[in-house]
């Protein structure tokens, strides 16, 4: 069994020794191209390293040199050393004696025209080999004081970094960011705008007036309310001086139209309930008079005109001014006399109408979209005219105090 194994591992052996993978031309160009290259880059940073060294040792022996020349204290002993070689006793051929120099010709050879500065010297790079002379006996240039950063070989040098931006590059960046103006935005504010100008808005509101210490019937006589024709001799007669007024209550739906920018005209309808209670006799022909508390309702209706003007005017609060008047017509005036038995009734018809003029400052919140909440306080005084009586004819100047809700359309 181990010889079978023998055999077969021979018989693949004897297979893969004359096996061999063939590569294309393409392929085996480039990798001799690369090795090549990797030579000759080899080859050429040691001839630049063996420059540079030569070219370092050159400069160091000159500036060596030059610093020499430069002292003027070694004088004596060039003198002295240029001596020695002169003497016979030197063995030298008599031929070949060197003559001493004189002094100031020694100082003037040795003085350059423009005194070099020799400083250190920074480590020679390869590429700062190539900037240096090639033979030694050319003259060397001042060295800076400055070291340079050694240079880096094209084929290592890293991918570049993009420079920081200064600082006060970023700022005036900002700066412009934040004094841009987008004109399709002014655009559109321009058009909000000038739609909030001539902009409608519907309103409902709900209002009170004061009825505070109205006067009692001045010159009072007693008050006879006239008959109807329904029932002639129907007669209710005020035995009290004082009369009990209740709050009165208004409400109406109103309609503002912009005028311009800060300008706007409004009116509407509104509807106003006035009551009080007094003491009286009432009398009706072929039944006992009755004496008992009567009570009066009055109902208005009118319509106000006001002119305002927007004091100030943003997303969530406006403040304007506003004055006007109204005229208010009686639609409604019912007497009520409680008795124990039951209760009368009775009923009269009002001619003419009743003016009043208003002035007052109102605020509106913005709650959201185009509906706000508006409050209205204002001063309003009533023309008596040929009116029943009621708090209007007894009280003619009154608070009055409106809220309401108001959508801009």
């Amino acid at each position: 069994m181990q010889n079978e194994h023998t055999e077969f591992d021979l018989l693949v052996r004897s297979m893969m020794q004359e096996a061999e993978e063939s590569v294309s031309p393409r392929a085996w160009d480039a990798v001799s191209a690369g090795l090549d290259a990797r030579a000759r880059r080899t080859v050429v940073l040691r001839w630049r390293r063996v420059a540079a060294g030569i070219a370092a040792a050159a400069a160091v022996t000159v500036g060596a040199f030059l610093l020499g020349t430069r002292n003027n204290s070694n004088l004596p002993i060039i003198e002295t050393v240029a001596e020695t070689v002169a003497t016979p006793e030197s063995g030298l051929p008599s031929d070949e004696i060197i003559p001493a120099a004189e002094p100031q010709d020694l100082l003037a050879e040795a003085r350059p025209q423009a005194k070099p500065t020799v400083k250190a010297r920074p480590k020679a790079t390869p590429a700062a080999a190539e900037s240096l002379p090639q033979t030694v006996g050319e003259p060397v240039e001042p060295v800076s004081e400055e070291v340079q950063a050694p240079s880096v070989p094209q084929d290592v040098i890293p991918e570049t970094v993009p420079e920081a931006v200064p600082e006060t590059q970023e700022k005036t960046a900002l700066q412009e960011e934040e004094t841009w103006e987008d004109p399709f935005a002014r655009m559109e504010w321009e058009d909000a705008h000038n739609a909030a100008s001539s902009r409608i808005s519907l309103s409902a509101g709900a209002s009170l007036e004061s009825n505070g210490n109205p006067a009692s019937v001045s010159g009072f006589r007693g008050m006879r309310a006239a008959a109807n024709a329904e029932r002639e001799h129907t007669v209710i007669e005020q035995t009290s001086r004082n009369s009990t007024y209740a709050i009165p209550i208004s409400a109406g739906l109103g309609l503002r139209i912009g005028l311009g920018e800060r300008w706007a005209v409004g009116t509407g309808v509104n509807w106003t309930l006035l009551q009080r209670t007094f003491t009286g006799i009432y009398r009706e022909d072929g039944k006992a008079p009755v004496n008992a508390d009567i009570h009066n309702t009055l109902q208005y209706v009118g319509i106000p005109l006001n002119l305002s003007y927007t004091l100030l005017d943003n997303k969530r609060i406006g403040l304007y001014t506003f004055a006007g008047g109204s005229v208010e017509k009686a639609i409604s005036n019912k007497f009520r006399v409680h008795d124990s038995a039951e209760h009368l009734f009775h009923k009269e018809s009002v001619k003419g109408v009743q003016f009043s003029v208003a002035a007052g400052l109102g605020v509106q919140f913005q709650l959201t979209g185009g509906l706000g909440l508006y409050i209205d306080p204002s001063l309003r005084y009533y023309f008596k005219g040929n009116q029943p009586q009621s708090i209007r004819t007894q009280q003619p100047l009154m608070m009055n105090f409106e809220v309401g809700l108001r959508w801009d359309l």
